[in-house]
This record gives C-alpha cells, structure tokens and sequence, in this order.
C-alpha cells in the first residue's frame, strides 16, 4: 500500500507547475502517489501534467470540469490511496526532505498530524535545515491556531492520517479561506499534533494568485463566511474561551473586510445590507474588546454611516489621486 498521497489541485497553473512538480519528484522519501487534478484549466497545464506522469509511474492525473480549488482537492480525497494525505499548491515548493521529516516525527510520535513551518516569499530560497530540531508535542492542537506564525491554519505545511480526515471534505461553495475552514473542522477530531520548526514548504506570492485580487468580492464574502463558519463551530464544541474569543474576533474582521470593499468600490447597497445584518454584532465586539484607540476610531467611522465612512477613508484617497 502506498504511504503517502500527495494531493495538487491546478487551474492555470502551467508559467509555474513543472517546477512545483520537480520539486515533489526530488524528495527523499520515495513512498506516494503524486494526484495532479486538473480543474478544466485552458493553459498548458493538463499537458505538463501528462508529461510528467510519462516520466514517473506514481503520477496520477484527474482531468475535472471545472469547479473551484475546493472541488479539485475533494476528487483528489477520492482518488486517494494512501496511508497519509498532504497538499501542495500548485505554484509552490517544497524542501527535498519534507516529507522525509514530517513522516518519521508523525510515526515516532504516533499522532495524527505532523506540522512544519514555512516561510512566504517571491523568489525561491532554499531553506536551511536543521536536522538535529526536536519535535514538540501539542496535545491541544485547536490551540495552535492562536499563533497565526506557525500557519496551523494551512493545509499545505503538513501531513494527515488519513482516518483522520474520513469524510471531512472542504466547502466547494467558499472560493477563499476554505483551507481554514477545513483544517478547524480536522482539528476538531484531532487528538495531537506533532510540529517541526524547520521551515520545509515555500509559500509562493504571485501577482496573478487569487489572494492578489482585491477587487473580487467572492474572496472577501468566502473569507467571511469561512470564519462566521468556524466561530459557530468553537461555539457549538465549547472550546476554551480563548478559543471562542480567538475565533470572534477573526469573524468581525471579516465582516469589516467586506464593509471596507463597499467603500471602497461604491457599493452602498451591499454596505447597508451588511451594516442591518451583522451592525449589532459589531457593536457588542467594539464594546467588549481591548483595542487601541485608533483602531476603535478606524472601527466606529465606518459602522457609523455610509456617508461617514466615505469621508474618512474614500474620497481622502481618492483626491490625492486627481
């Protein structure tokens, strides 16, 4: 049976997917099945894809329609045979001894997720490792995600067993923080989690990625229905009230992510829409949490009015621009 199943969802990826997939083929550890899943890409990327299956036997190529990045990793859950699941982006790298590291902790530990750090940047730099790093132990491993730095909330720095995930699926009708949203779900069910500090997955920036496209609405109500998702789940399990606070707390900011939107592009209808339906959630947040001043100044301007909030952060812009 095969030990690992690597899972590579790919839309158009092909300026950056042979060097993504090189970097795969060149890790130490010998034992997985590589899923490219094409998601109906119209570049060259399904070429690339069959070329290297040509190459290498433990290749699997899944030619999908097209139906979001959440849909391509679910047909590759499907498909997949082994032991343990790990994710890649498409446009991204990995240290050759990655899944070397990550596999042997998770099996010298006997948990069910073993973690590494990562480090984001624009041109590839290989990362010095550090094999002598002593692997921590997390026993509480919701916990991990108050600690944005170590990307506990990623999917793509770690290795699953794959009983864990079972029917686990992620959200094909959220185009932005749907890893988040299944990773909180994962770790619901997880009883520890092993992490190494050694910086072994390359979190690409690209000007074309999603993430970069500020203007796309879908990103910021995806964001926030992922994280009004998450906070209704750490509610429901009654998880510590750092947790619950935690999980709060990243749910207003995602509400006020897409009041700054319709500000932003001229979208009143949408900002009074939202300020009817969540204006009171805000209201109990700004009354109970400890923020700066300025912050809480930035905060009320744009909840107070449509007009107001153009005032303070639209047309000062804006003119400077004419």
């Amino acid at each position: 049976m095969t030990k690992l199943s690597i899972i590579v969802p790919i839309y158009n990826a092909g300026k950056y997917l042979e060097d993504t997939i090189t970097s795969i083929l060149r890790q130490s550890y010998f034992d997985f099945e590589l899923l490219l899943v094409d998601d109906g890409s119209t570049d060259d990327s399904l070429k690339i894809c069959y070329k290297f299956s040509l190459q290498d036997s433990r290749i699997k190529v899944i030619h999908k329609k097209n139906g979001g990045v959440s849909s391509a990793r679910n047909s590759g859950l499907v498909k997949a045979i082994g032991e343990y699941i790990a994710f890649v982006d498409a446009d991204d790298l990995i240290e050759p001894d990655m899944y070397q590291i990550l596999i042997k902790a998770l099996e010298q530990s006997h948990t069910d997720i073993a973690m590494c750090g990562f480090v984001a940047e624009v041109t590839y730099k290989p990362s010095a490792t550090n094999p002598s790093t002593f692997p921590l132990i997390c026993n509480h491993p919701l916990e991990l995600l108050l600690n944005e730095k170590l990307g506990a909330g990623c999917i793509w720095n770690k290795v699953f067993c794959k009983n864990l995930i079972k029917s686990v699926r992620f959200d094909e009708t959220i185009v932005y923080s749907e890893d988040q949203l299944f990773i909180t779900e994962v770790l619901m069910q997880c009883n520890s989690i092993v992490v190494i500090s050694n910086n072994l997955y390359h979190y690409m920036h690209r000007q074309d990625s999603l993430s970069w496209q500020d203007g796309n609405y879908e990103i910021w109500q995806g964001n926030f229905r992922a994280r009004k998702q998450i906070y209704q789940m750490i509610l429901f399990q009654k998880s510590e009230d750092i947790l619950q606070k935690y999980a709060f707390e990243e749910y207003v900011k995602a509400i006020f992510a897409c009041i700054r939107y319709t500000i932003k592009y001229r979208k009143e209808a949408e900002y009074h829409r939202i300020m009817e339906t969540y204006g009171l959630t805000i209201s109990n947040y700004l009354r109970s949490a400890n923020l700066p001043l300025g912050k809480i100044w930035e905060y009320k301007t744009y909840i107070k009015s449509y007009w107001m909030a153009s005032v303070f952060h639209y047309y000062p812009k804006h003119l400077k621009l004419l």
